[in-house]
Order: C-alpha cells, then structure tokens, then sequence
C-alpha cells in the first residue's frame, strides 16, 4: 500500500483491438512479423519505427522519468494514424 503499481494517460487516436506483441528491443525484429498487431514497448525512439509502421497501436510500459520515448511516440503516432 503506498506505491503506485500502474499509472495511464488518456490515449491518441480511436479504439481498436487486435493481437498484442511484447518488443523488448528494436534490434532483430521484424518488421512484416508486427502487422496489424498492439505493440507493447518499454521506451520508444527511431529504432522502432519500422515496426510501428506496421502496428496498429503501441502501449508503452516506460519509466516515469523517460519523457523522450512518449514525445517521440506521440508525434509518430500522428503521422502515422496510430492508437497509442
């Protein structure tokens, strides 16, 4: 009691739904085995975005502390039309 376990924002873009894959790195992935699915990211920066261009949306699981992988997840998630 005490600690704060999960904490959330209000989401961009509409409500969808599909099979979720878990990325723990960027390196290795890819990209075709992504598509159509809910990416679930721990940070997020250019090394993602072959697999963001063929997600469908992004949950990102980051530290409290890590602004730049949400400002970069936001405004790629504009351009691309991508729940987040």
């Amino acid at each position: 009691i005490g600690d704060v376990l999960v904490k959330g924002k209000q989401g961009i873009g509409p409500c969808i739904h599909g099979k979720v894959a878990f990325i723990a790195s960027a390196d290795g992935q890819k990209s075709y085995a992504v598509r159509g699915k809910i990416l679930v990211l721990r940070r997020c920066d250019e090394n993602y975005l072959p697999l963001l261009k063929n997600a469908v949306g992004v949950i990102l699981e980051n530290a409290p502390e890590d602004m730049e992988s949400e400002l970069y997840l936001t405004k790629i998630a504009k351009s691309l039309n991508l729940s987040i």
